[in-house]
């Protein structure tokens, strides 16, 4: 986090972008780190996730939410200072265009940062994380939905490098305070989660098939406990051809 502090710290009252910002977590993140004057807009085509996020940064004005699809944003060229895609990497099925719209919208000497939590390197109480999400991920490809499953270090690196007219200036691994934290904690809510992920499969034909890999994560839960996954940082900026 203290390189994220760095990087901003480096421009006058930025406008920061969040792009697939869900209820704002990355948000949360990056409060600690502004520098004066920052202001952060957050966008998510899930109004739900909007109405949740505007009632946990109500306190904050320098933070607003707006409904918005990132494949196609309603700003003006040139718009932002840094844009940022957290945790939302797997969750796109049109990863070009996104990420021509967030390089139109960020300014020549602007950041784009990704942050994706990654599946290798990690602990056994951090593969708990893994393991839930892999589910969740199964649950909801079979009710229609984009999600895949956690990439690994090198795959989320391969896939920022696609962009010709992007260039990859720096990746590192975020460490967050609670790393260390005792990974018993919390184990009830992590239970509860696949309990309710297994009910949306109830009615299926095949859904002892589900019970079963759900039982087999608590399982693995009970034995290692749950930790955050390692999230990895890329920052890119446009690139400039000669």
């Amino acid at each position: 986090m203290e390189q994220i502090k760095e990087l901003l710290a480096r421009m006058q009252k930025p406008r920061i972008l969040d792009v697939g910002t869900g209820v704002g977590n990355f948000i949360a993140m990056l409060l600690e780190n502004l520098p004066e004057g920052a202001s952060i807009l957050g966008i998510d085509q899930s109004q739900r996730m909007i109405d949740i996020a505007k009632k946990q940064f109500q306190e904050y004005p320098q933070v607003s939410f707006q409904m918005m699809d990132g494949e196609s944003m309603d700003f003006p060229e040139e718009s932002f200072d840094v844009v940022c895609l957290s945790n939302s990497l797997h969750h796109l099925g049109n990863p070009e265009q996104v990420f021509s719209e967030m390089k139109r919208v960020l300014k020549q000497d602007g950041y784009i940062l990704v942050n994706e939590m990654m599946k290798n390197h990690l602990s056994p109480a951090q593969t708990s994380h893994v393991l839930i999400h892999h589910f969740a991920a199964e649950i909801d490809r079979l009710m229609g939905m984009i999600h895949d499953e956690t990439y690994d270090r090198e795959d989320i690196i391969q896939r920022v490098q696609q962009f010709p007219d992007l260039e990859l200036v720096d990746v590192w691994d975020m460490v967050f305070e609670g790393a260390n934290a005792d990974p018993m904690q919390g184990l009830d809510v992590m239970i509860q989660t696949l309990d309710k992920l297994v009910e949306r499969v109830k009615s299926r034909e095949d859904a002892s098939v589900y019970i079963e890999k759900a039982e087999a994560i608590k399982k693995h839960l009970h034995r290692y406990g749950i930790l955050g996954a390692t999230q990895l940082l890329l920052t890119l900026q446009k690139r400039r051809f000669v």
